[in-house]
């Protein structure tokens, strides 16, 4: 399930979609179990989730686009973008769209 890339055919993408919406049970129990063993990770689940509940809020910096956007090929090398705290996201028809959200962050 976390190995699975995104089809290149864009005839398959409706068929990967629906498998993984039929994944999303099995994520979410894995992370319960996760979380019923460890202590830490019941922690930081619940500290995203409270951090998931605070408004959302324009950065008070200029944001500039940046280029080599990698993560599933979802643009092309050349392809301008925005990273904003843990959002990717891009301009389309004068609007933002999300193109990446980084959820979990490994602590070392």
């Amino acid at each position: 399930m976390f190995d699975r890339k995104p089809p290149i055919d864009p005839q398959q993408l409706q068929a990967y979609a629906t498998q993984l919406k039929r994944n999303i049970p099995a994520f979410r129990a894995h992370v319960e179990k996760l979380a019923e063993r460890n202590s830490s990770v019941a922690k930081n689940l619940q500290e995203y989730k409270k951090y998931l509940l605070k408004p959302v809020e324009p950065p008070n910096r200029v944001v500039k686009p940046m280029t080599g956007y990698s993560k599933g090929h979802v643009l092309g090398p050349n392809e301008k973008y925005y990273q904003i705290d843990d959002c990717a996201v891009i301009r389309e028809g004068g609007q933002m769209r999300l193109i990446g959200y980084t959820f979990l962050k490994l602590r070392f």
